[in-house]
């Protein structure tokens, strides 16, 4: 069977730090074998994050290559983190830093993506989300398949996803986009990266148990929950700009 190399991207900025060593330890501890985690500082202050790193360095310098892009927005650190990775990379993947991760995360989606068409570039699979209001609780997210038509009204691919790096023989290879430093706030990068993806190519939806994938922390001083406005503002932004690539009636002209 063969191994090919997969990049997991994660990008940081003073992520609290036992949820930071959480993650990294998640991904850096991953069964599949032929994995790097490609850290991407995106100019941490925080003592406590900056000592995780350190660590986290040194207890896994087997899998992990770290960056640091001092220009904030996860956009600039995800970049910098696809500059830093392997030239032989396959697959990438996406982890956030306060996200709990499977053991068999990456090893799973490797399995299924092998069987699928060149044509199907992005993995996506269910998940858990922790949700901490009004008292912590979880909750199953059980997905549904890829329709691009539905993706132009809501953001139905997670961002923690798997693609095939044969993308950017098509696209750019950027996850910054038109008006990301505007309005947006520096929003939705992920978003944005999944439908310059799908104007050429198709997801596919891994109907995966969510106790064998990963489990998102929705809290409320999030990026997303703490700035709305930018968040509703980058993602009408984006479905207008893609309706527009796909000849498609724009209904909102951000």
């Amino acid at each position: 069977m063969s191994n090919p190399k997969v990049s997991v991207l994660m990008p940081i900025r003073d992520t609290r730090a036992d949820w930071l060593w959480i993650a990294i330890k998640g991904m850096a501890t991953q069964s599949y074998v032929n994995l790097d985690l490609v850290i991407s500082d995106n100019g941490s202050t925080k003592a406590s994050t900056l000592a995780v790193l350190d660590a986290a360095e040194d207890q896994f310098k087997d899998r992990i290559v770290r960056t640091r892009e001092t220009k904030q927005g996860t956009a600039y650190a995800l970049d910098a983190a696809l500059s830093a990775s392997d030239t032989n990379t396959v697959y990438y993947s996406k982890a956030d830093s306060d996200d709990i991760f499977h053991a068999d995360r990456e090893a799973n989606r490797v399995k299924l993506f092998e069987q699928l068409p060149p044509q199907v570039a992005i993995l996506y699979d269910n998940f858990f989300q922790l949700n901490y209001q009004p008292n912590p609780w979880i909750q199953p997210i059980i997905l549904s398949p890829y329709d691009y038509r539905r993706s132009l009204e809501e953001s139905l691919i997670p961002g923690n996803s798997m693609w095939r790096a044969s993308v950017y023989d098509t696209i750019p290879r950027t996850f910054i986009y038109d008006g990301y430093e505007g309005g947006a706030n520096r929003h939705s990068e992920d978003y944005a990266h999944w439908l310059a993806i799908t104007d050429h190519f198709d997801a596919y939806w891994f109907d995966q148990d969510p106790a064998l994938t990963w489990t998102y922390r929705n809290y409320p001083s999030s990026k997303y929950w703490s700035d709305r406005k930018g968040s509703d503002y980058a993602k009408a932004l984006l479905q207008s700009h893609a309706r527009k690539r796909r000849g498609l009636a724009v209904w909102y002209d951000a």
